[in-house]
């Protein structure tokens, strides 16, 4: 992994950090607290949380990709 950084070209570095941020945010998913509500939960809450977390996610990737489409054109 360290050899395929290391042949990276510098301007790209940064776009490549932000991939490895979202990836490990989409691998690392927030922990819902427990308590008795979590241990109440039923299957399709359960589901409609995880949802919206992917949805938090999947809005930064979006955000990323505007960001990484405009970088482009301002060059």
């Amino acid at each position: 992994m360290i050899l395929e950084i290391q042949q990276t070209p510098a301007e790209y570095l940064p776009n490549l950090l932000q991939i490895v941020r979202l990836f490990r945010e989409s691998v690392t998913l927030k922990p819902v607290p427990s308590d008795d509500l979590e241990q109440n939960a039923t299957p399709k809450t359960l589901e409609a949380n995880r949802l919206d977390q992917m949805k938090s996610i999947n809005g930064k990737i979006t955000t990323f990709h505007a960001k990484q489409a405009l970088s482009q054109y301002s060059n």
